[in-house]
């Protein structure tokens, strides 16, 4: 009976180093299948998009310039800067705008393509139509909120000493 004690105890502690082996083994392959995957991950989506040439304008004329990664065809930027040409409102370039990853879209108009995009492709689109003064001020506010900044704000009172 003793000899049989002895050898289960021996025998319980040779399989618990081995579930302990194999307990860390899982753990260290765990560990660098999540840092793997983490690195695998795309950007997060970042910046902003103006598929409209006024848009574009009013962003970089509030200082927001430096967040705009992408702009619409005929858009007139700033002496030395330059950014992606993306398509415009009408032909809206889809893949280069999922290639850019924009944390929002902004647009004076809507079309089949920003419904695409917004349902299919869960991409934030801000529409902004811009046709009187007051269109222009509520446009400048909106940015600004997007942008995360006061050059809106700024503007509009500019424009409301004038």
């Amino acid at each position: 009976m003793r000899f049989r004690g002895y050898v289960s105890v021996r025998g319980l502690a040779i399989v618990a180093l081995a579930l302990t082996i194999v307990a860390a083994g899982v753990v260290a392959y765990s560990v660098r299948r999540t840092i793997s995957l983490r690195s695998q991950r795309p950007a997060a989506p970042k910046g902003i998009i103006a598929l409209s040439p006024a848009l574009t304008d009013l962003l970089f004329q509030m200082g927001a310039g430096d967040q705009v990664i992408g702009v619409a065809g005929y858009s007139h930027l700033p002496p030395g800067q330059s950014r992606p040409i993306v398509g415009d409102y009408l032909r809206g370039g889809r893949e280069q705008i999922l290639r850019l990853r924009p944390a929002v879209v902004v647009t004076q108009f809507d079309n089949e393509l920003l419904r695409q995009l917004e349902r299919d492709e869960h991409i934030r689109v801000e529409r902004m139509p811009i046709e009187t003064l007051a269109d222009i001020r509520r446009a400048l506010l909106e940015l600004d909120r997007i942008a995360g900044g006061d050059g809106g704000a700024k503007l509009t009172r500019q424009i409301d000493r004038q």
